[in-house]
């Protein structure tokens, strides 16, 4: 059985203009993805592709749910993993609640056990698995944003932010957000006891998801989805313009 040249290239002809379309949804499909940062998924959340995790948009939430609903007691004895391999129990001396002056809000005071209780056992837009964000992740989402003048779309404030970034049993990183004399945004770091609960400061849980938390397909996704489609076009154009010749 012989396929003759003219009819592979009536072949070729016809997968072209079936996958003409496909190629240029992707391409679409891809630029957006490429060019999307921080991008407000319109449930109080926003998505990082840089660093593909989920931020609570407002960096204060933690205020909202802790009071009045009264989720404090229900962190108690909530386990907390260290560094090391041990594991924490979260008491009454680990969490609290206090006014942030200037904000009117009730922040999560205490110390980092008892944020990494709040954010592990934290249920947001239907979904759990949450967490504090690493340094890095801190870092690097502040310094996208913060030197344009404004955190947005994140809602953040001069505050000192805990994260899940730990360098021994003790020591774990902080950060505080802030401006300098010329009222530029800047980005202080430090290195602090995971019991420090110092009222000069306001310790802040910002909590984290892995990934994007309304389950948009990956581009991956979208790249099998319309390979697939084109091969389908190609197999279907060829199978009615084909006509095999025996000889």
């Amino acid at each position: 059985m012989i396929f003759r040249p003219a009819l592979l290239r009536l072949c070729f002809q016809g997968a072209s203009r079936y996958l003409s379309i496909p190629i240029a949804f992707a391409a679409f499909i891809f630029s957006s993805f490429a060019q999307a940062e921080l991008v407000d998924l319109g449930v109080g959340a926003i998505y990082d592709s840089t660093r593909n995790i989920t931020w609570l948009q407002d960096s204060l939430y933690q205020g909202v749910d802790l009071y009045p609903t009264g989720r404090i007691d229900s962190l108690y004895g909530t386990s907390v993993n260290n560094v090391d391999g041990s594991i924490h129990e979260v008491t009454s001396l680990d969490i609290y609640q206090k006014a942030i002056v200037g904000y009117g809000r009730i922040s999560l005071g205490g110390n980092w056990w008892g944020a990494t209780a709040w954010a592990k056992t934290l249920d947001f837009a239907n979904t759990s698995g949450w967490r504090l964000p690493s340094e890095a992740e801190m870092l690097g989402v502040l310094k996208d944003v913060g030197f344009r003048g404004s955190f947005e779309p994140l809602s953040a404030g001069d505050l000192l932010y805990w994260t899940s970034s730990e360098f021994d049993f003790n020591k774990v990183s902080q950060i505080q957000l802030g401006y300098d004399y010329n009222r530029d945004p800047i980005i202080y770091h430090y290195l602090t006891n995971k019991n420090n609960d110092d009222n000069r400061f306001t310790q802040v849980a910002w909590a984290v998801h892995q990934g994007n938390i309304m389950a948009i397909p990956e581009p991956e996704t979208f790249n099998l989805f319309l390979t697939g489609l084109g091969l389908i076009g190609f197999m279907v154009r060829c199978r009615r313009k084909s006509s095999p010749v025996i000889v």
